[in-house]
């Protein structure tokens, strides 16, 4: 079921990623504000079923632990340098927002692939 809801929300973050610059190029700002809001909604809605679907795999024994280091660890490696692959991306892209968008597509979809690919773990004993 969580895996279900994960790449359900990748799938709507991935429609909001697609919209947002063309929203925001727009220059209305009611086109802007709902692009706004369209994407910090779906980001939002994926922010709160991915702390399950990271603790889940884990035992009761060390589930905090566990699903804080792979949670952090994530931020490190994909949050962290985003801002700055997205600057780049743009800059070598002349300015374009197209890289960008192409950058959070690939990245959400390779994500949903995980996700889809990993195993099934809500029959899992807690106390393994």
């Amino acid at each position: 079921m969580i895996r279900r809801a994960v790449v359900s929300t990748s799938a709507l973050t991935l429609c909001a990623a697609l919209a947002y610059f063309p929203l925001l190029n727009t220059a209305n700002w009611l086109f802007i504000g709902l692009g706004i809001i369209f994407f910090v909604c779906s980001l939002q809605i994926q922010s709160g079923v991915q702390p399950a679907m990271f603790a889940e795999p884990f035992s009761t024994s060390v589930r905090y632990t566990g699903s804080a280091v792979a949670y952090t660890g994530a931020n490190l490696i994909a949050a962290g340098p985003a801002p700055f692959v997205a600057s780049w991306l743009q800059s070598v892209g002349g300015g374009q927002t197209w890289p960008i968008t192409a950058y959070l597509a690939a990245v959400i979809i390779i994500s949903a692939i995980g996700v889809i690919a990993s195993p099934e773990t809500k029959d899992y004993d807690l106390a393994r």
